[in-house]
């Protein structure tokens, strides 16, 4: 019965891929974010598109952006995965399903902790504020200004991208049948942050990875809790005693 609570996703070819991705968002943020940026600028400038500026960001902008309205679009989506994982295990209990929205609520919220943590760390420059004339603030090469808090310096990496591959990683484990619409909404979510500059094509692919780990760190921690019976082990009831 146990088994059923079990997710088991391919830890081998997850750990490659991480590890590759490791390596890909090191070699972009070195070698191709200024020439992606430049790129894409020049494009969007032929065709008379202008970016969005950063000081003056449209609501839909505000709207996608906003921390509160994500954290409860990722927690809908983990819900809706979870109940199609429920409708397709018919075994799963009411009081597992408890449990697990619980963990998820308390992994997005860790998970959205270490991201704002890691930004701060960081202090990278979204790419319009990086190439501001009036822009004061000492930066590297690459637009890092490490350990900063001021407006416009919390590139690196993408939050969106963060709790989106996190959501995909659940998705594939608990419904592989929603893994179609949930890549789909990455892919735009990934190529719209970096085709309108909003992000550096770096901060999209570390925020894929660091989302991608965590959801198998999760996964890991959640298969030991039901392996341990942690929440999970059946009351035992004590037998009957007939009078005599």
């Amino acid at each position: 019965m146990i088994k059923h609570y079990l997710f088991t996703p391919n830890y081998k070819k997850a750990i490659k891929l991480l590890i590759f991705g490791i390596f890909l968002s090191l070699f972009t943020v070195l070698y191709l974010d200024l020439k992606v940026y430049h790129l894409i600028s020049s494009i969007l400038s032929a065709h008379l598109i202008v970016p969005a500026n950063y000081k003056h960001p449209s609501k839909l902008f505000q709207l996608l952006t906003a921390e509160t309205s994500l954290f409860l679009f990722v927690l809908i989506a983990i819900g809706i995965i979870f109940g199609s994982a429920i409708h397709l295990r018919n075994n799963l209990a009411k009081r597992v399903v408890f449990i697990f929205f619980l963990y998820q609520t308390i992994s997005l919220i860790t998970l959205i902790l270490i991201k704002t943590e890691l930004k701060y760390i960081f202090g990278r420059c979204v790419p319009e504020v990086c190439f501001l004339s009036s822009n004061a603030i000492p930066i590297n090469d690459y637009g890092f200004s490490w350990f900063n808090l001021v407006s416009g310096f919390a590139s690196f990496p993408s939050g969106h991208c963060i709790l989106m591959s996190y959501c995909l990683v659940w998705a594939r484990v608990t419904n592989p049948s929603l893994n179609k619409l949930f890549f789909s909404i990455f892919i735009l979510l990934f190529s719209g942050l970096t085709i309108f500059n909003f992000h550096f094509l770096g901060d999209c692919i570390a925020g894929t990875v660091i989302g991608a780990c965590f959801a198998i760190i999760s996964i890991f921690i959640w298969n030991q809790m039901v392996k341990g019976y942690l929440f999970l082990r059946p009351t035992k009831k004590r037998p009957k005693v007939l009078p005599k």
